[in-house]
């Protein structure tokens, strides 16, 4: 003997819109479960030895750089740690780019580690990028300090700005202008 149930559910569009916005909450839970579980200590493990490895590894680069310009300035993250050590060692050897780390630097990031992460990011993007055309080390250092203002500009990066990043925002506003 067999039992059999059910479920019956009438075909009327009230239903059909509950249906869809039941699907669609599913898939952006998943959706965001999925992004939230971004695990990047795999980087250590990638290995620059050779000119080309660094050159392949670019997207890497610009998806660690993508990272940490995404999260709040504040936000300690073993993610963020992963990330800033593999740009770092990717920066280090890379031989298609020469990184000036400069008067800008020092001004904005003083003895700030989550600043000078952000500022590096912000410098290894802009090497990586590929619609900044001037590739020089003064064209490299000029793009990372418009990302890194952008960076701060941001209320959501709850940065607290010193003298110097006020400075050089009141100055970029004021030339926009």
């Amino acid at each position: 003997m067999y039992i059999r149930s059910a479920l019956l559910i009438s075909n009327t569009p009230k239903n059909h819109l509950i249906m869809k916005t039941s699907l669609f909450v599913l898939c952006f839970l998943f959706a965001s479960i999925s992004l939230s579980a971004q695990d990047y200590s795999n980087l250590s493990q990638i290995e620059l030895k050779k000119a080309e490895d660094y050159s392949l590894q670019e997207s890497k680069v610009e998806e660690s750089t993508d990272f940490i310009l995404s999260q709040p300035y504040k936000i300690n993250q073993q993610n963020k740690l992963y990330c800033i050590q593999y740009i770092l060692k990717w920066m280090e050897g890379t031989p298609d780019h020469t990184f000036n780390i400069g008067e800008d630097f020092v001004n904005f990031c003083g003895n700030d580690t989550e600043l000078s992460t952000v500022y590096l990011a912000s410098l290894a993007k802009s090497a990586v990028d590929e619609g900044v055309m001037d590739k020089s080390s003064e064209g490299l250092s000029s793009n990372a300090k418009g990302v890194f203002l952008d960076y701060c500009e941001k209320p959501e990066n709850k940065v607290k700005k010193n003298r110097a990043i006020k400075k050089a925002l009141k100055e970029r506003n004021n030339s926009a202008q």
